[in-house]
C-alpha cells in the first residue's frame, strides 16, 4: 500500500493466514475493500490514516468471513416474521403456533402494512417439518379448527410442500376434480378430494391467489435475513430464487435487493439467481438479461445466475428416479418423479442461457435429475462451460456412471 492509506486496520489480535509459518499475524489492513497488507501491529499502525478505523481485536481471532452457495435470505427472513413453524417436532406443537399466530392477527398483528383487514387477512408462514404429521401430510380438516375462517397457505420448511386450509382450496377452486399439474402432485383422500397438502407445482394453484407482500415488508425480511447471516460469520450468498416462483412460496426479491443495494443497505454480497420459469421457455430470456443489466448495486448485487428447477424432492415422490418408489409396505409403486423440464426444452434453455453468459444454476434431487443436468452440460462448448461455474445443487442420488462427469472432475 505504498503511497496510501488503510480504510481499516485490525491490530492486537490474532489473524488467520497461510502467509506466516505460525498460521497467524497479529494485524491486518484493509483498502478499497480487499485485504492489502497483514503484518505485526507496529507495521500494520503505520498503514493508519486520519481516516482509517482502527479495530483493537483485543487477543481475539480474526478468520475469513463465509460465503453461502444456496439460501432464501429474503423469503427465509420473511418467514420468521409471519408464522414460524421451523424446529417444531408434534402436529399439536404447530396447531397451537397457529392458533396463537391467528390470534394476533385478531389484535391487528402482526401485519400492521397490510390494508386488509384482520379477519380477512391469510395465515402466512412456514416451516413445518413432514415428521410431524402421519404420513408427512397434514391436513386442511386440522388447519381449519384453528384458523378461523381465514385462507391459510403454509409451506413446509424445504418449500416442496404446501399446507393448505379449506378456505384457500375454495378460493383457488382446488377439488376432486381439478387435475394434478405436470410438476406437481395434490395429496388426495381415496374419493379424490384434495386432503390439504399440495407438493411442488399444485402449490401454485393456491399460491397465485396470496397476497404478495409490499417493498416495505420485503426490506425488512431482508435486514432481518441480513443480521442473521453476519451473526454466523457469513458476508457473501447466492440467493438461490430471484424472480416469480409462487409454486415454491417464494416473493420475488429482485427489487428489493436492487433497492436495498442503491440505498446502502446491503451489506452482503448477493449474486442471484434468476427463475426460470418453465411455463415461459425462451420467451424469457429478454427479460433475464434485462435483469441482470439492472443489478447494479455497486458489487454487492449482481444477477449473472439462472435457477433451473428439474424436479422436486423424494420425500413428496416428485424427485426424478429412475426406479419407482415403493410404498409404506416396500412394495413398488408406479411413480418414479417426473422431470420438471423434459430433456429437449432443457437443452435449448441451456444452450442459449450459457451462450448469453448465464451461470446455470441446476436444482437435482433424483439420479434421473441428476443424469439430465450433466448430458445437457456436456453439450455446452468447453469455454462457456468452465467460463460460467455452472453447478448442479442437491445431488442426493447420482448414478455410478455418472460420477466424476461433471466438467473439472477426473473419471472415478
Amino acid at each position: 500500500m505504498t503511497g496510501s492509506k488503510a480504510d481499516l486496520i485490525f491490530v492486537g489480535g490474532k489473524v488467520r493466514t497461510p502467509s506466516h509459518e505460525s498460521g497467524f499475524a497479529q494485524a491486518m489492513a484493509v483498502g478499497g475493500g480487499i485485504i492489502a497488507a497483514i503484518g505485526d501491529d507496529d507495521e500494520i499502525r503505520e498503514l493508519a490514516g486520519p481516516r482509517t478505523r482502527v479495530v483493537d481485536l483485543r487477543g481475539r481471532l480474526a478468520l475469513p468471513a463465509f460465503g453461502d452457495a444456496h439460501v432464501h435470505a429474503i423469503s427465509g427472513g420473511l418467514e420468521s416474521l409471519r408464522c414460524y413453524m421451523l424446529g417444531l417436532k408434534k402436529r399439536q406443537d404447530c396447531l397451537d403456533t397457529i392458533a396463537r399466530y391467528c390470534e394476533a392477527l385478531n389484535r391487528g398483528e402482526p401485519s400492521p402494512r397490510t390494508a386488509a383487514a384482520p379477519q380477512d387477512r391469510w395465515v402466512l408462514g412456514s416451516g413445518w417439518s413432514m415428521e410431524a404429521f402421519a404420513g408427512g401430510t397434514p391436513t386442511a380438516a386440522d388447519l381449519d379448527t384453528v384458523t378461523g375462517g381465514r385462507p391459510a397457505f403454509l409451506p413446509n420448511r424445504d418449500h416442496h410442500g404446501a399446507w393448505v386450509n379449506t378456505a384457500a382450496l375454495r378460493l383457488a377452486g382446488v377439488d376432486k376434480d381439478t387435475p394434478d399439474p405436470a410438476d406437481g402432485r395434490i395429496e388426495r383422500y381415496p374419493d379424490g378430494s384434495p386432503t390439504g397438502t399440495l407438493h411442488d407445482g399444485a402449490m401454485r394453484l393456491v399460491a397465485d391467489y396470496v397476497p404478495p407482500p409490499g417493498q416495505n415488508e420485503l426490506t425488512e425480511a431482508l435486514l432481518a435475513a441480513q443480521a442473521r447471516l453476519h451473526s454466523l460469520g457469513i458476508t457473501s450468498i447466492q440467493d438461490a430464487c430471484i424472480g416469480d416462483a409462487g409454486e415454491l412460496g417464494m416473493p420475488d426479491a429482485f427489487e428489493t435487493y436492487r433497492r436495498a443495494a442503491a440505498d446502502r443497505l446491503l451489506t452482503c454480497r448477493v449474486t442471484g439467481a434468476l427463475w426460470w420459469d418453465r411455463l415461459r421457455g425462451r420467451h424469457q430470456l429478454d427479460t433475464l438479461q434485462a435483469r441482470r443489466e439492472a443489478a447494479d448495486g455497486g458489487g454487492y448485487f449482481r444477477a449473472t445466475s439462472v435457477k433451473l428447477m428439474l424436479d422436486g424432492v423424494c420425500e413428496t415422490f416428485t424427485a426424478a428416479m429412475g426406479a419407482p418408489y415403493l410404498d409404506g409396505h416396500g412394495h413398488h409403486t408406479d411413480r418414479s418423479g417426473d422431470l420438471f423440464i423434459e430433456p429437449a426444452e432443457l437443452a435449448e434453455a441451456v444452450g442459449l442461457l450459457a451462450n448469453l453468459g448465464f451461470q446455470l444454476h441446476f436444482h437435482a434431487i433424483g439420479d434421473r435429475a441428476v443424469t439430465a443436468a450433466l448430458d445437457t452440460l456436456a453439450t455446452i462448448p468447453d469455454g462457456q462451460r468452465a467460463g460460467g461455474r455452472h453447478h448442479i445443487a442437491h445431488l442426493q442420488f447420482v448414478r455410478p456412471a455418472d460420477v466424476g462427469r461433471a466438467p473439472g472432475q477426473a473419471p472415478a
